[in-house]
């Protein structure tokens, strides 16, 4: 995107930080969901990133795009490296995956109990910036 000629980049880890500001907040279901939302995001769009800018590789055309990231970090895709950060993050994200569309999709989250909501938020924030810890080191 350009704006003014300028270059600009959004820098998804920012959506962690707001997913964190989101999740003090414990007597809102809505602040919860947006915060399991934005922290899979954080993740899911730096995995992308990852696998696009550093095995130059793209999801190909009618893809499911969150599906194809996740199988080609498994391992699963035929131009996938196989190393155990690569799964971990393929099993971190899939896992996050499921909690963000319950949270984004579903009228009566599984968790409606705050206490419960809140504990899931609090893991989907960790599982965020493990994912994103393993992406920063390279050498994937």
């Amino acid at each position: 995107m350009h704006n003014g000629g300028i270059s600009i980049s959004f820098a998804w880890k920012d959506y962690l930080e707001l997913a964190e500001e989101l999740s003090v907040v414990l007597d809102s279901e809505a602040k919860m969901r947006s915060s399991i939302s934005r922290a899979y995001y954080a993740s899911y769009c730096n995995v992308r990133n990852y696998m696009i800018e550093h095995d130059h590789n793209m999801i190909p055309k009618g893809e499911s795009v969150h599906q194809y990231v996740i199988e080609y970090f498994w391992g699963f895709k035929r131009e996938s490296k196989k190393t155990a950060k690569r799964r971990e993050i393929a099993i971190i994200l899939d896992r996050m995956k499921k909690r963000r569309i319950d949270a984004d999709y579903e009228d009566c989250y599984p968790a409606a109990n705050l206490v419960i909501l809140n504990s899931q938020t609090q893991k989907t924030l960790l599982e965020s910036k493990r994912i994103l810890s393993i992406i920063n080191t390279g050498s994937l």
